[in-house]
């Protein structure tokens, strides 16, 4: 083990080692000072680090949870859906259940935040943020059924360009170095346009609509270098 740690009466100590259970991450164990009578004091998924005693008599640490439930516009349980939690730890990670709960327990105070994914879902909101969370709290999330537009631009030689998505909602990306671009998590059932205006290009088309989205969609432009005349 690393770091270990004296007991205050000089009998024991914790330790840090290797849990196979738990893909090998840094778990807390307690033994005797022979080496007798080891065992494991944490059951996480994530790793442990940095113990430190305190006498029978103290009172225990406080903690908190944050739980709620994901469900969808119609109050139906989403299930399947992952959230992480970042805060005090390393990044933890639960799922929703078949009831749409989830649940992260035993948080001592601090700052906490909750993203939330699921593929074919975007959720309202999309995270949550807890600033010296020192009690129990509920946060609960709306799924609904989301696409995305995504495409090319093609002609561009490596520039970047701004492309414009305006209609059930307003949105501008940069084009990657390839000349792609995304549009992600649209709510379904939206009408949508895509349009780039750009003085230093022609761009062909000039946009590309979709109405009542209810899949991902491809929207390819192609643009060729404007020219002027100075006389």
């Amino acid at each position: 083990g690393d770091a270990p740690v004296w007991s205050p009466d000089g009998l024991r100590f914790v330790t840090t080692q290797s849990d196979p259970n738990i893909n090998f991450k840094p778990a807390l164990f307690i033994l005797n000072i022979d080496g007798t009578n080891r065992v494991k004091i944490t059951n996480n998924s994530f790793s442990s680090f940095s113990p430190a005693w305190a006498p029978i008599s103290s009172t225990p640490i406080p903690t908190s949870t944050i739980s709620g439930f994901v469900r969808d516009g119609n109050g139906a349980p989403i299930n399947g859906a992952t959230l992480t939690l970042t805060g005090l730890f390393n990044p933890r990670t639960t799922q929703s259940d078949a009831a749409g709960a989830y649940s992260f327990p035993g948080l001592p105070v601090g700052n906490y935040r909750i993203d939330i994914v699921k593929s074919g879902f975007g959720f309202v909101p999309a995270s949550v943020n807890f600033t010296q969370l020192n009690t129990d709290q509920t946060a609960n999330f709306t799924a609904f059924v989301a696409f995305s537009i995504s495409g090319q631009v093609n002609g561009i030689g490596g520039n970047s360009i701004f492309v414009t998505l305006s209609g059930s909602e307003n949105r501008q990306v940069l084009t990657g170095s390839n000349g792609s671009y995304s549009f992600d998590l649209l709510p379904a059932g939206g009408n949508y346009t895509v349009a780039i205006n750009n003085p230093i290009w022609n761009i062909t088309p000039a946009a590309i609509s979709f109405n009542n989205l209810s899949a991902n969609k491809i929207a390819n432009f192609n643009a060729v270098r404007a020219t002027y005349t100075i006389s």
